[in-house]
C-alpha cells in the first residue's frame, strides 16, 4: 500500500495521499489483524513495452503503482495446536509464539489457540 499513489474505485482514480493510507491502515488493516486476518494489497501498474529488461530493475516496478484492493486471508489453524500446547504445559515448557506477522493479527491467532 505504501508504494501505491493512486486507489482505483467504482468512479474512477484517485490519489492515494497520507491521510487515505492512514485512514485505511486504521479502518481496514487493524480490523483485518484484529479478525486473526492477514492483509495482502493487490495492485498493479502498466507499463510501457521495452526490449531493455535491464531498465524494469525492482525500485521502477514496485512504485507509483494504483492500488486495487485490500484482502484479507486466514490461515485455519491446525486441528492439533490447541492439545499440543496443552501437552507443553502439562510437561512444563512454557509456550512462546514467534511470528512476522502484524502483532494485531498475532493476538488474534493466540488467543484463537
Amino acid at each position: 500500500m505504501e508504494r501505491c499513489s493512486r486507489i482505483i474505485t467504482a468512479n474512477g482514480f484517485i490519489s492515494n495521499d497520507y491521510i487515505k493510507k492512514e485512514n485505511i491502515k486504521k479502518n481496514v488493516i487493524e480490523k483485518f489483524a484484529d479478525s486473526a486476518l492477514r492483509t495482502l494489497c493487490l495492485a498493479y501498474k502498466d507499463i510501457e513495452y521495452t526490449t531493455a529488461i535491464t531498465d524494469l530493475n525492482e525500485n521502477f516496478l514496485e512504485c507509483d503503482l494504483t492500488m486495487v484492493c485490500i484482502a484479507g486471508i486466514k490461515d485455519p489453524l491446525r486441528p492439533e495446536i490447541s492439545q499440543a500446547i496443552k501437552t507443553c504445559r502439562t510437561a512444563g515448557i512454557r509456550v512462546r509464539m514467534v511470528t512476522g506477522d502484524n502483532v494485531n493479527t498475532a493476538v488474534a491467532i493466540a488467543k484463537d489457540c
